[in-house]
């Protein structure tokens, strides 16, 4: 790139990154994490392939009528899943209602309503 053209280029890079940075500082992780917490779930996942052994991963329930987006690796092949949440109550009656193999993800449904905020 000539000098000219990358010159009138760099007010503009300085101006977008004091403004990246006036950004950063307004996030607030704690207020992140208070308001999202309640919606980050544990996954657990048996088969019977594997006796004994429990997969786990985490997932975040991203809708009201919760459906949980997680790993599929976690849930591949298993013949139950178990979600715990973060207040410890557990659901075991847990369907896997989409899953992308080529992103690794698999949406899943627990019969319920309402359990994030």
């Amino acid at each position: 790139m000539p000098k000219q053209k990358l010159a009138s280029l760099t007010p503009l890079i300085c101006l977008f990154s004091f403004g990246f940075a006036a950004y950063a500082q307004t996030i607030d992780t704690k207020a992140i994490y208070a308001r999202a917490a309640d919606a980050i779930v544990l996954v657990l996942a048996e088969a019977s392939a594997e006796p004994g052994t429990v997969h786990q991963g985490t997932g975040v329930i991203v809708s009201e009528d919760v459906k949980i987006v997680s790993a599929l690796h976690v849930v591949r092949g298993a013949d139950r899943v178990t979600i715990k949440l973060k207040n410890g109550d557990v659901y075991d009656d847990v369907r896997i209602a989409a899953f992308d193999e080529r992103r690794d993800l698999v949406v899943l449904k627990v019969p319920a309503f309402g359990l994030h905020r």
